[in-house]
């Protein structure tokens, strides 16, 4: 069978020959999504060790052994299903009447026969996956003009189609072949295999062309190369063209998304939406950057907001809807429906297999106390992608040993103070979670400037997310993190209620939660407090708990300064050269990623390139990455987070302070405060290019050339606004990418605050 006449002559279904293991079941319930056992095929699991990986399929049933179950899935569905398949299969072997060695541990040994009537056997490679779904997805009708079809598809967010349709228009060899590569690559270019876009864009034959369509492709695909100065510039221009305006803006939008400038994000696709209301990627767009802006504070309204635009995009259903309901249930756990958001996370997964996607299920089935089904998703989980899964075991093994024995129902059973925490009364609560802060030994003073004490406390004794085995604070790992949040999360509610920024909210009994009496929004303090136990030392400004006491505490005098304990020890010179020397390999490893630093604040950009060139989210190692990447991971990205650090301590004034665990180790600035450069790397690597957009090491470099220009101002070497502009761009030239009266606004901002000090 020739790979032209497979989608005209294929059947409506696809049939699959599976065996039942420990963990696999194609009957496992899927909620109200799947009655058809679609999901049959995403949890195939394979060997970790081998490159080639098949899943075997039939166009119809041939007689089978006994153990072994027939599956029926729609062949669009299943193409999809393979293509999106979380363990990346290399073909699709169809008919095939032996035994092909790389096939999943449950489709291997099978005994059966194809009898007279089957095709020939026909092995179809992953990469001719999305013409056969985009041919399978398509009318008829939209073959009579496939080029006009295809930009049709295209704007409604079709990409398959768009993709297969374009091929068709080039296919027939019209004027127009450039336009016709124009949707191909475009649409090719969201399918996630950048490599092969790229590889396809070099034959692209309007390349460099002036043609705003060829323009447009340029700047997406410069995008895809992290160059967006250049593409930007490009976007900024084609934004006022009446054909490519809308696209134009959603990807300019777009770029500011994966820089985390959320609100350049969402006015920009605003305008987007403005110039073409049926073009849901600016939706999605905007939706993510609004969630991205409301997700640490918990804003209500922020949060409903992007809800209503990824709404937007998952009703459309075009490729997007799987992201778009992701997102949808990442608001929805973070408002604490967490019914909501099992139901979106499985929609997602529904649509499109993804592993960080699987990661928020098993903790919203975990969060809800549904053990067992949370468990078979993480040991399934586990067989698919074992590295990932590893940092989701711990994670949710924390929680689950964190977890009172008796469910939240009946916690007012539970003996002592312990179960108090969990009372109707703010007091009685409050005055329990005060008495274990004193059986603790916490370092509090009960003013509000515990918050910034309990946040130099989390850095230092829990720098990983997790409290000591021993020594002194080994009581709070004994007492699990669900009850230290709690106990924490009370006290510093009591305090900012107290201050008078905020009052009780309603329902305490299950979640900590203040409403603020300046704009009556509500404050989810338990939620804040375990998310900044989560992060530990890799956590920034925003979600620290002194930024709860800024933002709801009216005036300074209510602050009152309390020194925090001393719990780091300045480096020696010994260890400082042994920072140096590990820096130095590091930067030896970045060179075999393809990165050469250059000694200034620009490395820190070039690191987060290295980073999503050389891990996968999760924190797993891409295939093509470096040996010693692969062999020496942990002492890899320790390298490059004290290459970090060289970095900055080149750039401004900083001490070396040292710790027993590298993700503690810091540099402390006057101006910049404590700053963990390990840490962040850590958890750089553990997102990679994963869509909830970690915090990037370009924003610290930000923070970093902020710092050094003011303590210039300070020392009067800088005066007036020219000279602060020149020496921001001369510490960090990407600076230049800011509006200008957004950069005249920093430079106005760091004059008064350098004279207010």
């Amino acid at each position: 069978m020739s790979l032209p006449r497979i989608a005209g002559q294929l059947p409506a279904v696809l049939t699959f020959l599976v065996k039942r293991g420990d963990l696999y079941s194609p009957y496992r319930p899927w909620a109200v999504f799947d009655s058809l056992k679609l999901r049959a095929v995403d949890d195939l699991y394979f060997p970790q060790d081998v490159d080639s990986r098949s899943i075997a399929a039939y166009t119809g049933d041939p007689p089978h052994g006994v153990g072994v179950e027939s599956i029926a899935i729609p062949t669009q569905i299943a193409l999809e299903r393979f293509y999106f398949h979380v363990c990346v299969p290399t073909a699709l072997v169809i008919n095939d009447p032996g035994q092909d060695g790389a096939l999943s541990e449950c489709q291997k040994g099978i005994s059966f026969t194809l009898p007279p009537g089957f095709d020939e056997r026909v092995v179809v490679a992953r990469s001719e996956i999305p013409a056969l779904i985009g041919e399978l997805s398509i009318h008829r009708k939209d073959l009579k003009n496939p080029l006009q079809s295809a930009e049709k598809a295209l704007r409604r967010g079709s990409f398959f189609e768009s993709f297969f349709l374009a091929r068709a228009a080039r296919a027939e060899k019209a004027a127009s072949s450039d336009l016709a590569s124009f949707f191909e690559l475009f649409a090719y270019s969201f399918f996630g295999a950048a490599e092969d876009a790229l590889g396809l864009y070099e034959e692209y034959p309007a390349r460099g062309g002036a043609d705003p369509w060829a323009q447009l492709l340029a700047a997406r695909y410069r995008l895809l190369l992290r160059q967006f100065n250049e593409a930007r510039t490009i976007l900024h221009t084609l934004s006022f063209n009446a054909e490519l305006g809308a696209l134009a803006l959603c990807e300019l939008a777009r770029s500011f998304l994966v820089d985390r400038e959320f609100t350049r994000a969402i006015d920009t696709a605003t305008a987007a939406i403005d110039k073409d209301k049926n073009y849901g990627e600016s939706y999605l767009v905007r939706g993510i950057a609004q969630r991205a802006l409301a997700y640490d504070s918990g804003e209500p309204e922020g949060l409903r907001e992007a809800h209503r635009d990824l709404l937007v995009v998952a009703k459309q259903g075009g490729y997007s809807a799987a992201e778009s309901s992701f997102h949808i249930g990442t608001i929805c756990a973070r408002l604490g429906a967490l019914s909501d958001a099992e139901n979106a996370f499985r929609q997602s997964l529904f649509q499109r297999d993804r592993l960080s996607v699987r990661d928020a299920l098993i903790r919203v089935l975990f969060a809800q106390d549904k053990a067992e089904e949370a468990e078979t998703e993480l040991c399934l989980l586990e067989r698919l992608a074992p590295a990932f899964a590893q940092t989701v075991r711990q994670q949710t093994r924390q929680v689950a040993a964190a977890k009172p024995s008796a469910p939240s129902g009946s916690r007012e059973s539970q003996s002592g103070e312990l179960s108090d925490l969990w009372a109707k009364s703010p007091q009685e609560s409050v005055r329990a979670a005060r008495a274990l802060l004193q059986a603790w030994d916490m370092p509090v003073v009960y003013s509000l400037a515990d918050c910034a004490r309990l946040d130099d406390f989390i850095n230092r004794f829990a720098p990983d997310g997790d409290f000591p085995d021993e020594g002194r604070f080994s009581t709070l790992k004994r007492a699990g993190n669900e009850t230290v949040v709690r106990a924490l999360a009370l006290h510093v509610a009591d305090l900012l209620v107290s201050s008078g920024g905020a009052t009780w909210g309603a329902d305490i009994e299950k979640k900590v939660v203040i409403v603020s009496t300046r704009d009556a929004m509500n404050m989810p303090v338990e939620a804040f407090v375990s998310e900044r136990l989560l992060l530990g030392a890799s956590g920034d400004n925003f979600a620290s708990l002194e930024s709860l006491a800024l933002e709801l505490v009216a005036s300074a005098n209510q602050r009152p300064e309390a020194q925090s304990p001393d719990w780091w020890d300045v480096a020696s010179g010994p260890r400082r050269e042994e920072f140096k020397s590990e820096a130095a390999w590091g930067r030896a490893v970045l060179r075999d990623v393809g990165v050469d630093l250059v000694g200034d604040l620009r490395d820190l950009e070039e690191i987060d390139r290295a980073l999503e060139i050389a891990f996968a989210p999760g924190g797993v190692v891409q295939e093509g990455a470096p040996q010693r990447v692969r062999h020496e991971t942990d002492r890899v990205i320790t390298a490059i987070g004290l290459c970090v650090g060289e970095t900055i301590a080149q750039s401004l004034e900083a001490v070396w302070f040292d710790h027993d665990k590298p993700e503690g180790i810091s540099l402390v600035n006057p101006i910049l405060g404590r700053v963990f450069p390990v840490a962040r790397v850590q958890r750089r690597a553990y997102l990679a290019s994963a869509v909830d957009f970690a915090t990037r090491l370009s924003s610290l470099a930000f923070s970093v050339a902020v710092a050094s220009v003011t303590e210039g101002i300070r020392k009067g070497v800088y005066k007036d606004p020219e000279a602060v502009r020149d020496a921001l761009l001369a510490r960090m030239p990407s600076i230049k990418q800011f509006p200008e009266n957004e950069l005249s606004g920093v430079v106005d901002s760091l004059l008064i605050g350098a004279s207010l000090k």
